[in-house]
């Protein structure tokens, strides 16, 4: 969406959260057809994010809340596929890095199993450095993830992936997420 998600925190006095989004003011009316598409995904989304950072999982959840029916969240793959085997997702957002079991395993188990979200959309997130990005995109297609971006996280950029995955199910076909370097897209930070 072009804006920016800020978290300030301070040990004993709390967290606070900015976003700041861009907006225009439209003068007399504006016919639908000229509108571009929204750059959120669908409202009623089911979505699991995982990751075991707790900040992450907040920020990830304040990002999507308004665009989502249902957020549920989880700290490491094992407790993901938890999840996974009782509830039914529409997408799911992955760390890969995390204690107990890392993305691209939990990945490859889900894809492994017979459970309802066998085919279930996924979006790596990942903090992995330039030099090593081509080798881990390529690890985690292999394991069944579909699209990538980069930490730290930007609205639209986790908008585009959603949209993007979730728009390969209707056209069956493989997906490059827009955002995400070594897979078509233009490229996003991996500072962290």
């Amino acid at each position: 969406m072009g804006g920016d998600l800020t978290v300030k925190s301070l040990a004993g006095d709390g967290t606070t959260f900015s976003l700041r989004l861009p907006h225009t003011r439209l003068e007399g009316a504006v016919e639908r057809e000229d509108c571009e598409q929204p750059v959120a995904p669908s409202m009623d989304l089911r979505v699991l994010i995982v990751d075991d950072h707790e900040i992450n999982r907040k920020a990830f959840s304040l990002m999507l809340r308004p665009f989502c029916g249902r957020i549920v969240t989880a700290k490491d793959g094992q407790a993901a596929l938890e999840l996974l085997s009782i509830n039914e997702f529409d997408v799911v957002l992955m760390d890969m890095n995390m204690p107990v079991m890392g993305g691209v395993e939990a990945v490859k188990r889900l894809r492994g199993s017979n459970g309802m979200n066998r085919n279930t959309p996924v979006v790596a997130l990942t903090a992995s450095s330039a030099v090593d990005h081509v080798d881990h995109v390529d690890q985690c297609r292999s394991a069944g993830m579909q699209a990538f971006v980069n930490k730290p996280v930007e609205a639209h950029q986790l908008f585009a992936a959603i949209e993007a995955v979730l728009g390969s199910i209707n056209a069956e076909q493989d997906i490059d997420c827009p955002t995400c370097p070594g897979t078509g897209g233009s490229g996003g930070s991996s500072d962290r």
